[in-house]
């Protein structure tokens, strides 16, 4: 038999065994989770992901945070564990524990729709046009009393990881923080990084001035066809596919990318899952794609 398969049934290779969240919930304490450590290791655990949860007491990325982060790894190290590092403070990730938040111009769009009178605060409005469907105008027509507002929110607690600067500032504060500290360790007994459910934004219809700067590059100018977002009909297929199309490319390219080639350059691995993977209409609310 195979020496390598001898080995795997035997239980000796610790790549086949479990690697589950390790939820930080409370007050942290060294000497209690190196011997959680060794209480994993004892029931045939691999390794583990190191998960700040709702409870944590400790500041986030504290200096407290760091030094058990690196009583965990010299355990990793002293008994043969693999270490992963959970890369937020809760999810979807991409906000830094709510440190991100703190600048407007990084959080989340979305938009929101109504018909009723023209709304000069909206975003973008439309009124019926027998021709192209619907037009939008900028400024008030006389004789029509039914106009579509499209109006343009700002999220008070997802950031906006379309944007190439929010997922580089998202680097800088998280994982360029633990490399700085632990550089011996990584590719070692800190094997990568754990993303969680990063989305542009789910239950509302999103927006970003990213993706309104990629339909400017190619001559178009999205507001004229927001109103196919809401207004579902084959004249507007052609919008809605380029629209979800272009959030997609720009959710793998300025974050998933930019986090693979982060890890590929510092020695450790990126996994993680994206969100409402389940189906084709689910998807859509956070990703475009699986």
């Amino acid at each position: 038999m195979n020496e390598r398969l001898k080995n795997a049934l035997s239980g000796e290779l610790k790549e086949y065994r479990s690697i589950p969240f390790w939820s930080w919930n409370n007050s942290l304490d060294e000497k209690e989770l190196v011997k959680q450590i060794g209480e994993m290791k004892t029931a045939g655990i691999g390794g583990f992901i190191m998960h700040a949860r709702t409870g944590l007491k400790d500041e986030y990325l504290g200096e407290k945070w760091f030094s058990c982060i690196k009583a965990c790894l010299d355990k990793a190290r002293e008994i043969g564990m693999d270490a992963w590092v959970y890369d937020e403070n809760g999810w979807p990730s991409g906000f830094t524990g709510g440190k991100l938040l703190e600048n407007e111009d990084f959080r989340a769009r979305f938009l929101e729709y109504s018909v009723g009178e023209f709304d000069k605060t909206a975003f973008a409005v439309f009124i019926a046009d027998d021709k192209k469907g619907f037009r939008r105008v900028e400024n008030y027509v006389d004789g029509v009393n039914e106009y579509h507002n499209i109006y343009l929110r700002v999220s008070p607690a997802n950031t906006d990881i379309l944007n190439p600067a929010v997922t580089d500032a998202f680097i800088k504060e998280t994982h360029e923080k633990y490399y700085a500290r632990f550089k011996e360790y990584f590719g070692k007994e800190l094997i990568g990084f754990f993303t969680d459910e990063p989305q542009y934004y789910r239950y509302k219809t999103p927006y970003s001035s990213v993706a309104e700067t990629e339909f400017r590059l190619s001559g178009e100018n999205i507001k004229d066809g927001l109103i196919w977002l809401f207004m579902h009909d084959e004249r507007g297929y052609a919008f809605r596919e380029k629209y979800y199309k272009t959030l997609n490319k720009l959710y793998v390219e300025n974050f998933y990318k930019k986090l693979y080639e982060w890890c590929g350059a510092h020695n450790c691995k990126l996994t993680g899952h994206s969100v409402e993977e389940s189906s084709l209409f689910a998807q859509m609310w956070g990703g475009a794609a699986v």
